[in-house]
């Protein structure tokens, strides 16, 4: 009996044992660990041992403005869901490029904008939960001058530049401007 009863508390102690082992279900990066090594944790804690995240794949999740939205290109544009680049926050350019994989059907009244989300492929393990960039959206113009925004200038809402014509004469002419603004032209 008293053999039967040694076995019992090894068996008891090897599962309590096996608690203080803990292993993620799936690999990622781990999060902050509020606990020290010694502390004492069971089934009542409300904390989160720690957080640990797949980021093999990100989510990028940016917005566009109604008007944007209502663009007749930029439609076409979704629609054809093009690759998009990531401008990351110190300037660079992700190396992969992304995906537009939803976009939301309700416009914040709020912010006039709608949310959409790309995802990126993050083999380098480059991107992390809560980063910050820019996401740049592909766009074709046929037959379009490029004019660096510094030589136009505007007189009510209308967009202007010099042209040199015939004889060697300079003129002001109206310019359409695309409605997607790359901040340099």
């Amino acid at each position: 009996a008293a053999l039967a009863q040694a076995e019992a508390q090894l068996a008891s102690a090897r599962n309590d044992l096996s608690y203080t082992t803990i292993t993620s279900p799936s690999d990622g990066v781990v999060g902050t660990i509020p606990f020290r090594v010694g502390s004492l944790v069971g089934t009542t804690t409300q904390e989160p041992l720690t957080v640990v995240s797949d980021i093999n794949k990100m989510f990028v999740y940016f917005s566009m403005n109604e008007k944007q939205l209502l663009d007749g290109s930029v439609n076409s544009m979704i629609g054809a869901m093009p690759e998009v680049q990531l401008q990351l926050a110190d300037g660079t350019m992700y190396p992969a490029k992304g995906k537009i994989e939803t976009l939301s059907g309700v416009i914040d009244l709020s912010t006039g904008a709608v949310q959409m989300r790309a995802t990126f492929p993050n083999a380098q393990r480059l991107l992390r939960s809560g980063g910050t960039g820019t996401v740049l959206i592909p766009s074709v113009l046929d037959s379009a001058l490029l004019i660096p925004q510094s030589a136009t200038y505007e007189v009510q809402d209308k967009k202007f530049v010099y042209v040199l014509g015939d004889s060697s004469k300079v003129k002001n002419t109206e310019i359409t401007v695309f409605p997607l603004d790359n901040g340099k032209q």
